[in-house]
This record gives C-alpha cells, structure tokens and sequence, in this order.
C-alpha cells in the first residue's frame, strides 16, 4: 500500500512538473486572442509564470543538477566581469538569461517521467494550436496583431515537436495531417528559419525509423519530391506570381513568402536575394567579423560584440552562435564547440531510444534557430537543450 501511495504521489508530481513546463513555454501563445482584444490581458502571462515558478519551488526545491549548472554559469560571469569590466553583460545577458534560458533549465531539469512529460507536451500543445488557429484568424480578418511573425514561427515548432513525437510513437495520421497544417501555418505566417527547424526535425524522425514500410514510403516521396522540387526551382517566377495575391502589399501577412520572393526573384540572384531579405543582419554578421579581427582574434567577453544601427538601436549579439562565439571566446570558440558537442554526443550515446530522439529534435531546434536569431545566453530552446542533455528521464521499456 505505501509503495502505491509513493508511486502515485511521484506521477502526481511527474505530470505537475509536465504541466508547468508547458505552461512556461505556451501562456504567451495561449492568451493571445485576448491580447489581441486588450494588451492589458499580457499580465495573465506574468501571473501564470509567477505562480508556475513558486508552486515549482515549493514542490521540487532546487536541485544539485540545477545548482552546479548555476555555479558553472556564475563563475563563467564572474571570470568575464574581472578580465573586461562590463557591466553589461550582468544588465543584458545575466540577468534576462534568469527569466528565459536558466529558468527553462530548472523547469527541463525537474522532468521526471518521460512518458508523462511527452503526454502532457502533446495535450498542451494541440490546446495551443487551437489559440494560435483563433489569434490568426482574427489576425487576417482585423490585421490585429499580438506577436512577431518569429514568436509565431517559435511556437508552432514547438508545436511541431510536439505532435512529430507522438507521430513517431503512434503512428497516428491525425498527427501527420496536423504536421502538414502546422508547416504550411508556418509557411504563410511564420519566418523562413521556423519551416527549416520543422523540415530538419521530420526528416530526422522520418530517418530514425527503419522499416520496411517506411523505406517504400521515403522512395516514393523522392520519387515525387525531387521532380516536384526541380519544377519549382526551375519555375520560381510563375510560382511567386501565382501566389503574389496571397502577399500583401506592406509585408505585414505571409511574411515568410514575401522573404522567399525577395530571395528567390532578385535579379542578380539568390545570393543578393538572401542578404536582400535578411532584415540586416549581414551588416551584423560583418561588424562580428571585423570585431574578432580587431581583437586580434582574442576574446572579447559575453558583450564584446557592439553594433548601432542608422536608427540607433543597439544590438549586443550578432544574431548567430558561431559569429556571437567568435566574439565572445576569440580563438577559443572552436575549443568551445568542439567540447559542446563532444559533451553532447556523450550524453545523447548513452540515452534510451525516447530520450535520445526527444534531445536530438531539440538539439536541431535550438542550433537552427541560433544560427539567425537570439544568442545562446538568452535562448530558452537552448537552455531546454541543456537540460535534457543533463537530465536523467525515466522512461518506459516500451518504444
């Protein structure tokens, strides 16, 4: 009986910790219908999170696992602070890190049941996508918006994730439909880099399974894929002129088609295209660049990058991990990743089939979408990342 009692109770808290895991990530994209109708309703996001991290704390503590990557992160700032004396890495970095990538860390990390976890992730997840459904059909109608086009991109990938696991579990067609839904949702609403985190996700799932079944399948659709895709490359002008109704004139809807347009139909090629649609950041990318090379490819610290636009805004990442690693470590950045990714491989080598797949999807979401936005200081898909590379999730036998 004490034994039943303690098993129920563990549950109990395995899809409470579940619960507030998702509601961390999804509250912002679930109130946005009402954010759309008063953006006094964003405190609901506030209250959520707020009681979500107290009732966490209460019912967990802080663990040692949550602890140690705190020290590591603390010294790691410290060091920083005592060789470049910016502050600004403790008001830019550090402190907003607290509230995103370090609070999904401690959220990741108190995840014990994997079944449970993936469960919960699936149910929220379908409740989001009905919110996100309804903010964007009030968005086309009114053009009332609530969130960028990159938080509708970040949420429907996490979305995607959600739905491609339980795909691959089940084998459910609901799901495979919905995973067509969610792409082209991203397609017409989202930023290119969402639909290239959702392409990379599937085809790593579809590739993991080996059978028979799903080896016909995967002939089949290179059989038809690869002229479809040879046709549209080939035909870009007439597809763009086709569906140019579908883009409006000021940009604001289908933002993703309007960026592949501008890539794809620029007259001096895709190359021009490409830094035509990148919204700048290929004078980031370049002030990162002269930046290392100034510092004679010494570190420059957590704030070492620095760039000021014609506006006067200030950015203080270059909106790519390799480049914001370059500025930050110098000459140590590949020492860093190399050790990132060993550390990575390890621990994903020595995970159970559920988790390993569960970490690998993550470990692509979080890397594509660094590669064009946010830095890894601040990202919490990166800091989901880290935890479930340190987290230890008990799953069942079953695959």
């Amino acid at each position: 009986m004490n034994e039943y009692k303690m098993s129920k109770v563990n549950t109990n808290k395995s899809m409470f910790n579940s619960k507030i895991w998702c509601l961390i990530i999804y509250i912002q994209y679930m109130t946005l219908p009402l954010k759309q109708v008063s953006s006094r309703f964003v405190i609901l996001d506030f209250l959520v999170v707020g009681a979500g991290i107290i009732l966490s704390l209460l019912v967990n503590g802080v663990s040692k696992k949550f602890l140690k990557y705190l020290l590591i992160i603390l010294i790691v700032y410290l060091i920083d602070f005592l060789l470049f004396r910016n502050t600004t890495s403790i008001s830019f970095f550090l402190i907003p890190m607290i509230k995103s990538s370090l609070l999904m860390l401690y959220c990741t990390l108190s995840l014990d049941k994997l079944d449970d976890f993936e469960s919960v992730y699936y149910k929220y997840s379908l409740m989001t996508l009905c919110s996100v459904l309804v903010y964007l059909a009030i968005y086309i109608t009114t053009g009332i918006s609530a969130t960028s086009h990159m938080g509708i991109g970040n949420v429907l990938t996490f979305i995607f994730i959600a739905i491609l696991i339980n795909q691959y579990r089940f084998n459910k067609r609901l799901d495979f439909v919905l995973l067509l839904v969610i792409i082209a949702l991203t397609l017409f609403f989202a930023n290119r880099m969402a639909i290239i985190s959702e392409l990379s996700c599937f085809l790593f799932v579809v590739n993991y399974k080996k059978s028979l079944n799903l080896i016909v399948k995967r002939v089949f659709i290179l059989i038809v894929a690869v002229p479809c895709f040879a046709l549209l490359i080939t035909n870009l002008d007439k597809f763009f002129m086709l569906i140019s109704p579908l883009i409006d004139t000021n940009g604001e809807m289908y933002y993703s088609l309007m960026k592949f347009q501008r890539m794809f139909t620029n007259s001096d090629g895709i190359f021009a295209g490409l830094i035509q649609s990148s919204s700048g950041r290929n004078l980031l990318y370049d002030q990162a660049l002269l930046l290392f090379k100034e510092s004679s490819f010494f570190p420059r610290g957590i704030a070492g990058f620095y760039y000021q636009d014609v506006s006067g805004y200030i950015f203080r990442y270059p909106h790519n991990i390799f480049l914001e690693m370059l500025t930050t470590f110098g000459f140590l950045a590949p020492l860093v990743f190399v050790m990132f990714i060993a550390y990575s491989s390890i621990r994903i080598s020595k995970m159970k089939n559920q988790q390993k797949i569960l970490t690998i999807v993550f470990f692509i979401f979080s890397i594509t979408k660094l590669l064009v936005s946010s830095s890894f200081w601040l990202a919490p898909s990166f800091g989901i990342l880290i935890g479930l590379l340190g987290s230890n999730l008990r799953e069942s036998d079953k695959v």
